[in-house]
């Protein structure tokens, strides 16, 4: 059993506040062979990633989330998405956004076994990530297909997760784990 697998699995956090500095090239590359490298049904690889860097698409991106977003927000998220600074990656430098064709059925599940793989091997480089589902609300708005023009998405897809990554600026405590979540048989 490799212990540096366990090592990631067991120190990985969701980093929420990320320094302005952006990821080496050569960690760009691990990560995407990371991603590339994740198992899918039947070995489909249905996913396409978007890697974007460039603070204006992100930026664009990051506010159509959040309008739509507080068309349901309540009162305490309401006020978060209100802030000056508000960010839905953190500020994270790096986001990688997953997308995929809906019409196959494990589509969403390989989808998110590869933003896991992009969020283990983030850890082992020493780097910080979130995956996240909430930049996905910016393609159910008004904005959606000029958004999915921006970020170049295949014809047909859909973005599914996104995980942001960068260098972390905070080293956050373990979740509990909830003893109520297993059973032995």
């Amino acid at each position: 059993m490799d212990s540096n697998v366990l090592e990631a699995i067991f120190n990985r956090r969701s980093i929420r506040a990320y320094r302005a500095q952006q990821i080496t090239v050569e960690q760009l590359q691990t990560l995407l062979d990371a991603a590339l490298a994740s198992p899918s049904a039947m070995d489909i690889q249905p996913w396409h990633f978007t890697v974007v860097q460039d603070p204006g698409i992100l930026g664009a991106v990051s506010r159509a989330s959040i309008e739509e977003q507080k068309k349901t927000a309540d009162a305490q998220t309401l006020q978060k998405l209100n802030a000056p600074d508000a960010d839905i990656y953190f500020h994270a430098p790096t986001v990688f956004f997953i997308s995929c064709d809906p019409s196959s059925v494990w589509s969403y599940l390989d989808c998110g076994i590869a933003a896991q793989n992009i969020a283990l091997a983030a850890q082992g480089l020493g780097l910080g990530s979130v995956i996240l589902g909430s930049p996905n609300e910016a393609f159910a708005g008004p904005r959606a297909e000029e958004l999915k023009k921006l970020l170049r998405l295949p014809q047909g897809h859909e973005v599914v997760l996104a995980v942001g990554v960068g260098i972390p600026q905070e080293s956050p405590e373990a979740h509990l784990v909830k003893p109520d979540r297993y059973h032995l048989l």
